[in-house]
């Protein structure tokens, strides 16, 4: 006889408040499921957003999740502590678009890097 859940393992099943039943009408069981997992990544705004695009627009999960993170961002989570990414190193020459100002500009903008 299997004795009571743990609390780890009762966090696991507990329901994503994320992705509502009524908002996921029209989708498919796998959908549905794939959204549950992916929301614990991404943000209510951005799971909102793949939900409308798969319902209204008849558009796949993949689809729905590159219109998504254009039109809002990825949403991410933050990291738990511990598990930091390395910070991304700055870029030493002009951008094209740098590149067309004015010299002075460009320097002043050269001295800031």
């Amino acid at each position: 006889m299997p004795g009571p859940k743990s609390q780890a393992d009762s966090r696991r099943s507990m329901y994503n408040p994320h992705v509502p039943a009524h908002k996921t009408k029209g989708l498919t069981d796998r959908q549905k499921k794939m959204l549950d997992e992916h929301a614990k990544h991404h943000s209510k705004k951005h799971i909102d957003k793949m939900i409308f695009v798969m319902t209204k627009e008849g558009k796949s999960f993949s689809a729905a999740h590159k219109i998504a993170t254009e039109k809002v961002g990825n949403g991410k989570r933050k990291m738990e502590s511990g598990t930091s990414k390395k910070p991304m190193a700055k870029s030493k020459g002009l951008t094209e678009k740098q590149k067309k100002l004015p010299k002075k500009l460009q320097e002043a903008i050269m001295k800031k890097k």
